[in-house]
Formats: structure tokens, C-alpha cells, sequence
């Protein structure tokens, strides 16, 4: 059978919740080509559905070495990084999708979210920029990012008022 067919197979049955059995046709399809890319990403995705973040988090590795112009894969690999409170991994990922797709309004507002999170003045202010970029690049429809300019802001001119207290 095909590569395709096989993959097709493997998603179907784990969209039927049989993950194990998914994850057999997968590695049977790489058994056969190791660059196979719906192989590979069928796998990180049955890991996804077990709840594996680990398991997930190294296959995204190892794919994104390999396949490292897929956008979509490392903006999950930051999402993954981001949920587990790896910051400066998480974003290193943004980053690179953001290479990828610079006017990428959801991409900019996530590398925002986590910039403002880390804090600092440095970091406030880059975040406020992309919230902007989001804004811009939605043309005013994104009331996350909005909310997140305005944050950023506020924060900035708190920084400002304690520096002067402090002088």
C-alpha cells in the first residue's frame, strides 16, 4: 500500500481513539522512508492524543531538525514550551515562525503574551510592538492584542513612575 493510504489508515483509527494502532501504521511507514512527513507528523500528533507532552516535545524536535522551514511545527513546539513555562524556548520558536510568516497576526500576538509574561522593560516594550503588529495586521479587529497594548502601556508608565521614585 501506499504511503498516503497508510497514513489515511493511521489517522482514522486514531480519530477512532485506537492511538496504538495508529502509531504501528506510522512506524511501519518509516520503517520504509524515515522522511516520510505525514508519518512523522501522524506520530507527534498520536502523542498529542495520549497526553505525552514529553513524547510530543521530542518528536517536534527531532522534526523541525529535519524539516525546518515547517512553520506550523514550530509554532506548535512554542506552544508546547509556553504551556510548560519554557519562556526563552518557546521564544525561539515564535521567532522562527515568525521568519516564516512575518504577518502572522496570531503568531505575533503570542510572542507578545509571552514576552509581557517574562516582564521586564525590555521585554514590555518588544511585547507592546507585537501586540501593535497583531493589531495592524488584523486592522483593528484583535481585542486580545488591543487588551495587550494597553497592558503593556500601563505597565510601562508604572516602570517609569517607580524609576523616578527611586531617584
Amino acid at each position: 500500500t501506499s504511503s498516503r493510504r497508510a497514513a489515511a489508515r493511521a489517522a482514522t483509527l486514531e480519530a477512532q481513539g485506537d492511538v496504538a494502532q495508529a502509531e504501528n501504521i506510522y512506524n511501519d511507514v518509516l520503517k520504509e522512508n524515515e522522511c516520510d512527513v505525514r508519518a512523522r507528523k501522524g506520530l507527534i500528533a498520536c502523542a498529542q492524543s495520549k497526553g505525552a507532552t514529553e513524547e510530543a516535545r521530542n518528536a517536534l524536535i527531532a522534526y523541525v531538525e529535519t524539516f525546518g522551514a515547517d512553520a506550523d511545527a514550530w509554532y506548535e513546539l512554542g506552544h508546547i514550551y509556553a504551556e510548560s513555562g519554557a519562556y526563552d524556548e518557546c521564544l525561539f520558536c515564535y521567532e522562527e515562525v515568525l521568519l516564516a510568516m512575518p504577518h502572522n497576526a496570531d503568531a505575533h500576538r503570542r510572542m507578545a503574551e509571552v514576552l509581557y509574561t517574562m516582564g521586564g522593560e525590555t521585554r514590555v516594550r518588544e511585547a507592546k510592538n507585537h501586540f501593535a503588529a497583531a493589531l495592524d495586521f488584523t486592522t483593528g479587529k484583535d481585542a486580545r492584542a488591543l487588551y495587550g497594548v494597553v497592558l503593556c502601556a500601563k505597565a510601562l508608565r508604572r516602570m517609569k513612575a517607580s524609576k523616578k521614585d527611586t531617584k
